[in-house]
């Protein structure tokens, strides 16, 4: 694509980069924060792009925003099967990542590095990355053009407090100091609190007149303030990730303190296990193995997050090592005190209302601070205050970043997006080949970015005694009256028009699910549901959009497998009589036959018994005689009452196995029938008579 043309589409454009976000979605604090200024942004200037590693920069679709949001707040009912299924490895939708991969990671339009570079206002950079890539791309382009190239920073603690980082080999450092390169190099440096701007000044090495900007992050990611009443049973929520800097163990010390002692509270843990210390970890895991009071949330959506939290007592989040600390300032938007660290970055930009301040987090500190607020008069004080408590928002963040760069890199003269200005290239392209005089309102919309008024159609519309003119004439026109001048924008339009050149454009990415996509989705749905009336009274639903009668079961057999019965049902005359079918008959043919075959080639597992099963688990699913290690454990688990479906499911999304097939769905499915039953229970179902 010729400058030129890359000029009129990235023109007032900031490019912001999301190749880590895209790369492995994984809900953390900083994809938080890249979506939040996504969304937030005024004027919506911000075009979302990946650089790839082979030197191009891919601008993802106009509806990317869209899909983060949906992976962050939208919960799918075969998310949390498949979850499961992976034993937690996976704490997040497996269909929301796969929406992600295919309607916005692989879509796009790639542009060339340097040229993208040189067209657009800006890049900003909001993750942190160690790709060689990016390091190259933006090192470049902090040096050739310093006013285009905008850094946020969170913290240096991985560099300036290595304890909390043993996993790390430090004796392989070139990676990790690649991002130091850039930070060193950036002209533009932005950080999410004081704490933070201080570190990067140490890493920077550069007086303390450096100029880094300081925005803070919002507190309001889960919507409009809150008002809940506080709970009848005291409740805890306690947040963050379980590692040392957060404190987990003398958190729930201190609450086991008191549940030993006949307080009566339960207790909500959110966050994922990250490392601990053996003794740490030995600890953490029997109070939360022995408490029943205690639940632990990983991986909910942000929609449920909020109503557990809004529905607690008191949040809790000790951790003082932390480049901003937003999860107390969410608490507090949501109506619910805080114990917190008062060293917590986070605090300089509230005033103390609604929160108890540690001067340490010890057993002790915490254990007094959650007996004040298992005082009911004390709890509904600190109520009141965190709802009245000023709080920053991600409003005010995003805009003071745009008022930033507007005041370095200048502001734009344009609002319009990458993928409208493509649409209006594209319209160019079509009303060249249009009779003249034809098509003056896609002509006026491909020079100004919009549709005429009446007055001025009418104004361009040539009478009956007006020669008509040609597109490339018109378009001048109408350029001269909308601006009073001939831009180069114009000049693009014309020699579009003209012929003179045809630039190849992008089409605009489509999000039309691929049929097998669908029925893989229905079909994990499906299976999911028990064995019985449940799953009986889905597929029904699901295929002929009805509950089934007594008289369409008649004939079917009482022991009939899940896939037996589905394939009985598109196969049947019934369904092929249907007007409307929801699914492609053939696709879904297809991999119902799939699933029923791989079910079939393994019925001969399960005449067979402990280590015998094993061995046949092996045969069949990898293909090898097994190993020591592995052939051990398994016997073991059989052993102390494991059943057989966990040694299998456990081969069957092994990366082994998943490396051995082409598709992974026909295993995935299969497991999803081994945990909720592989039968579909006929004769279990049962329709109550309708009421008279």
């Amino acid at each position: 694509m010729d400058q030129k043309t890359l000029n009129f589409l990235l023109n007032g454009r900031i490019l912001m980069d999301l190749s880590g976000f895209f790369a492995e979605p994984t809900r953390t604090g900083i994809q938080r924060t890249t979506w939040e200024l996504l969304r937030n942004w005024p004027n919506k200037a911000l075009t979302p792009v990946i650089f790839e590693a082979d030197g191009t920069v891919r601008v993802l679709p106009d509806y990317a925003l869209e899909e983060m949001t949906a992976f962050f707040q939208e919960p799918f009912e075969e998310i949390e099967a498949l979850s499961q299924l992976h034993h937690g490895t996976t704490p997040r939708g497996l269909y929301g990542l796969e929406r992600l991969r295919m309607f916005v990671r692989e879509q796009g339009a790639l542009l060339p590095l340097d040229e993208a570079l040189s067209a657009a206002r800006a890049v900003l950079a909001c993750e942190v990355f160690f790709d060689p890539g990016r390091v190259a791309a933006f090192e470049k382009l902090a040096e050739e053009h310093p006013k285009k190239f905008f850094l946020l920073t969170y913290d240096m603690i991985l560099w300036l407090r290595t304890e909390f980082y043993p996993h790390v080999d430090w004796a392989h450092t070139s990676v990790l100091l690649n991002y130091l390169k850039i930070v060193r190099k950036a002209g533009n440096v932005s950080a999410i609190s004081h704490a933070t701007a201080d570190e990067v000044a140490r890493v920077r090495r550069k007086p303390e007149a450096d100029d880094v900007r300081i925005f803070p992050l919002g507190a309001d990611s889960f919507g409009a303030r809150r008002t809940e009443p506080a709970p009848a049973v005291p409740l805890f929520s306690v947040l963050g990730t379980v590692e040392p800097r957060k404190y987990p163990v003398e958190v729930l010390t201190a609450l086991k303190r008191l549940h030993d002692e006949g307080r009566r509270f339960e207790v909500q843990l959110f966050g994922k296990k990250g490392w601990l210390s053996p003794s740490e970890s030995d600890v953490f895991d029997k109070i939360v193995k022995g408490a029943p009071w205690i639940q632990w949330h990983r991986g909910l959506p942000d929609t449920a997050v909020a109503e557990v939290i809004a529905a607690s007592t008191a949040g809790i989040y000790v951790s003082k090592d932390e480049g901003f600390g937003l999860p107390p300032l969410e608490c507090l938007h949501l109506g619910v005190p805080v114990v917190v660290s008062e060293q917590l970055p986070a605090l300089r930009y509230v005033d103390p209302c609604g929160q108890l301040r540690l001067a340490e987090p010890t057993v002790d500190a915490i254990y007094a601070a959650l007996s004040r607020l298992l005082d009911a008069k004390e709890a509904e004080r600190l109520r009141r205050e965190a709802r009245n408590c000023t709080l920053p928002t991600w409003q005010a963040c995003a805009e003071g970043m745009a008022a930033w760069i507007d005041e370095v890199a200048g502001p734009a003269t344009v609002e319009s997006g990458f993928w409208e200005r493509v649409d209006r290239l594209e319209a160019a392209r079509t009303v060249r080949a249009a009779p003249a005089g034809s098509a003056l309102m896609p002509l006026f919309w491909a020079v100004t970015g919009r549709w005429p008024t009446l007055v001025e159609f009418e104004a361009f519309s040539p009478d009956g005694e007006e020669e008509i003119p040609d597109a490339g004439t018109l378009a001048l026109n109408i350029g001269r009256a909308e601006t009073g001048e001939i831009s180069g924008e114009l000049l693009l339009i014309y020699d579009i028009l003209r012929g003179y050149i045809d630039p190849p454009l992008a089409a605009r990415p489509s999000r039309a699910e691929p049929w097998d996509r669908r029925i893989h989705r229905l079909l994990l749905r499906l299976y999911t549901k028990p064995t019985g009336g449940d799953f009986v009274d889905a597929a029904y639903r699901q295929i002929f959009h009805r509950y089934p009668n007594p008289s369409d079961l008649a004939d079917v057999g009482g022991d009939i497998s899940k896939t037996a019965f589905v394939l009985g049902l598109i196969s049947s005359d019934a369904y092929e009589g249907l007007h409307y079918k929801a699914h492609e008959p053939e696709v879904f043919w297809r991999m119902i036959v799939e699933d029923f075959d791989l079910e079939r080639s393994l019925e001969s597992l399960w005449d067979l018994k402990g280590p015998d099963f094993v061995i046949g688990c092996y045969r069949l699913l990898l293909g090898r005689e097994p190993d020591r290690g592995g052939f051990g454990a398994h016997s073991k688990s059989l052993a102390q009452g494991a059943p057989l479906e966990e040694v299998a499911i456990s081969m069957l999304i092994s990366p082994e196995y998943m490396n051995r097939v082409q598709d992974v769905r026909p295993a995935e499915r299969l497991a999803i029938r081994m945990r909720h039953g592989l039968r579909a229970g006929v004769s279990a179902w049962r329709r109550e008579p309708a009421a008279v």
